[in-house]
């Protein structure tokens, strides 16, 4: 009796994961995008590319019975499902009126996701940021845009926009042809981001009072999202045969007129062949193809897109851009996130859960794990039963989990390496093996950290050591660092005096620094710009001078 009680619980264990896995694949997204590429606007040689990444980002990642695009046949192969209004991408006469139209047309359901995309002149007053239609007079608020989508009522959200938070002129072409592949199923990224989240996402590509940079080839923000090349790296614009409107267009251009050459070489197809140069070797730039594979939180997506906009702005304008009725020059583009969707509830109690790369297995069957040599030994120690800790690198939760190991090597099936500061790394997960099938036993909570003892005096060197790009940061202030989220957090969050280590590129030595951050209200308190690492922690990528990241005292 007590065997048979047990095995209709995994049957219903099972039914309630396969019932929700059913839901997220059943709902659809809407996706609405809108540019202005008029003339008169002066940006569509910025705006049109804008388009073209955008569409195809979510073109290669949606399957297509669930991605419905507007103005387009969706629903599956046989097109049954219509998301059809007023024409606004060709008829920009009205264009505000026209997209409240469409989103009013929308045919979404409570379970589904709509993603409004507006690349354009934008401004902010003190009723809030609007965008400026392509007749340059008229306006659309973006209150009233978000007000529209939730009179629909959908599960999900999404207001993207990329423009200025004040009125600027700028200058650009129109997007370029598709020729990529819908996938079988949704990539990872694309359902953890729009499919398994709820609420709001409400993100504009620049902070108010900024102006958002819109050089030849596509908005910064977008480039940073959804680019599909390497990274762009700004060139002054050559003659290609391209006739380039209005004269006041900007003298600079991505290579992504390269985009025909990279479509070509990932999907066997190109058109015009303008481009200069594309590695196909090197990752794609924009983070919605880098990390398609990734399930990562709305949260880790604000942080990484906010670093490469800055990024993306510093080498485009290394001295800071002049703008058009300012007395002083614009020194960084942040996009501003006015809105992020609900936290997603934690698993029931004994649902089944699968590890990932990126998440760090910290104890097993009760005793902490510091490296990949003790973790092995203790999963082969094990019985058939193991219990662990491991924390999620979406959301970084620590979660108890068990699972039944398997009598055979491998006995638990994921690749893992140590971590930076201890516990072991998960860098792949075999399909159909054990850590794919944890039960959830509910939050174990990280353990209190310690902070570091008080230096004793003299114990530092003078303020002059600085990071090089290369470098590792694995802790800050005592707290292991894992990716980008939770540095952005410890530095956000540290008191005006941060300790952090540093493991160093060309040694592969471990460095313990410290100081002086600015304040809170600064735009940015270090000056360090950083990556993920596979490794663990964040890889620095450039070191901004005369900030605090250039005054660092290294511990004797």
């Amino acid at each position: 009796m007590r065997r048979s009680r047990s095995r209709a619980a995994a049957i219903l264990v099972v039914l309630v994961v396969l019932s929700t896995a059913g839901r997220a694949q059943a709902a659809r997204l809407f996706l609405l995008i809108a540019a202005d590429t008029s003339k008169e606007g002066g940006i569509y040689l910025s705006t049109g590319p804008d388009t073209g990444y955008v569409f195809d980002a979510f073109y290669a990642h949606v399957p297509e019975h669930q991605l419905v695009v507007y103005g387009m046949t969706g629903g599956g192969p046989s097109g049954d499902l219509i998301w059809d209004g007023p024409d606004v991408r060709f008829d920009l006469d009205d264009l505000g009126n026209k997209l409240l139209a469409a989103i009013d047309t929308c045919p979404s359901g409570p379970d589904d996701t709509i993603v409004f995309f507006y690349s354009g002149h934008g401004a902010h007053d003190e009723r809030g940021h609007f965008l400026l239609m392509p007749d340059q007079k008229t306006s659309l608020s973006r209150q009233t845009v978000i007000e529209r989508i939730q009179r629909k009522n959908p599960r999900l959200a999404v207001v993207i926009t990329d423009s200025c938070a004040n009125l600027v002129d700028r200058g650009l072409l129109a997007g370029p042809a598709l020729a990529l592949e819908q996938p079988p199923r949704v990539a990872p990224l694309f359902d953890s981001l729009f499919f398994r989240a709820s609420g709001l996402v409400d993100v504009n590509s620049s902070t108010e009072g900024q102006v958002a940079a819109g050089p030849i080839g596509g908005g910064l923000m977008v480039l940073a999202m959804a680019y599909l090349g390497n990274r762009p790296d700004f060139r002054k614009l050559e003659n290609r045969g391209v006739a380039v409107e209005p004269i006041e267009s900007p003298g600079v251009a991505i290579p992504a007129m390269d985009y025909d050459q990279i479509i070509g070489q990932r999907f066997g197809w190109s058109e015009h062949g303008l481009h200069g140069g594309f590695d196909p070797d090197k990752p794609s730039y924009g983070l919605l193809w880098a990390n398609a594979e990734r399930r990562l939180g709305w949260p880790a997506v604000e942080a990484m897109l906010s670093e490469k906009v800055e990024e993306l702005f510093r080498t485009l304008h290394p001295t800071g851009m002049r703008v058009r009725g300012s007395t002083t020059p614009q020194y960084t583009q942040t996009p501003q996130f006015y809105s992020l969707p609900k936290a997603l509830p934690p698993p029931p109690p004994e649902k089944l859960l699968s590890l990932e790369p990126g998440d760090v297995i910290l104890s097993i069957n009760g005793r902490p794990v510091r490296d990949f040599a003790a973790c092995r030994q203790a999963i082969d120690r094990s019985g058939p039963q193991m219990e662990f800790t491991a924390r999620d690198q979406r959301t970084g939760t620590v979660w108890r989990l068990r699972t039944e190991l398997r009598p055979s090597t491998p006995r638990f099936g994921a690749r893992m390496e140590s971590a930076p500061g201890g516990g072991v790394l998960v860098t792949r997960v075999m399909s159909g093996s054990p850590c794919t099938r944890n039960a959830v036993l509910g939050p174990a909570g990280p353990p209190a950290p310690t902070p570091p003892a008080p230096p004793d005096a003299g114990a530092w060197s003078e303020p002059i050591y600085r990071p090089e790009p290369g470098d590792r940061i694995v802790e800050v202030n005592g707290r292991r660092i894992n990716d980008t989220s939770d540095f952005t957090r410890a530095v956000k969050s540290s008191p005006e005096r941060m300790t952090f280590r540093i493991i160093g590129q060309r040694s592969g030595e471990a460095f313990l620094m410290r100081t002086r951050l600015d304040p809170p209200s600064a735009r940015t308190r270090l000056g360090i710009g950083v990556d993920n690492d596979p490794r663990g922690g964040v890889r620095i990528r450039y070191v901004r001078d005369g900030h605090p990241g250039t005054r660092c005292q290294l511990a004797r």
